[in-house]
């Protein structure tokens, strides 16, 4: 994935997978490589951009290095087995009515999981300063 996508001479964010409205859909054995992320903002890479939708289902799925790597924004959705590997933020929650997480894996990222509210289960964090402000 490229560092930044441009469009018109303007610099937009690369996303591997966008969805503006996931229903019922099943997100499964994905890997995302994105280039490295840097405290400066040198990256606005996001492996998943999920912005609403209700009961899916994420499984296996693996992001390395990045801005974000699952940016999303939920009502009833599942979770199970997902890593994070050098990503600057592995999950940003933009909003959240029922998100049941599993088996969620964070290694040397800076920020785990930023949300407003948390329904995670069996989560493990390593090598993280900030769990979930």
């Amino acid at each position: 994935m490229n560092r930044a996508d441009y469009d018109h001479d303007q610099e937009n964010a690369s996303i591997g997978i966008h969805g503006q409205v996931f229903q019922a859909a099943s997100l499964q054995h994905i890997r995302f490589e994105m280039p490295p992320g840097e405290a400066d903002g040198a990256t606005t890479a996001v492996g998943i951009f999920m912005e609403n939708g209700s009961g899916s289902f994420l499984s296996d799925l693996t992001c390395y290095d990045g801005n974000i790597g699952f940016w999303a924004g939920s009502h009833q959705h599942a979770a199970l087995n997902l890593q994070f590997t050098s990503c600057l933020t592995s999950i940003l929650m933009i909003w959240n009515w029922g998100f049941a997480r599993e088996n969620i894996y964070v290694y040397s990222c800076w920020m785990a999981i930023y949300c407003t509210s948390i329904g995670g289960i069996d989560s493990q964090f390593n090598g993280v300063p900030c769990r979930i402000p």
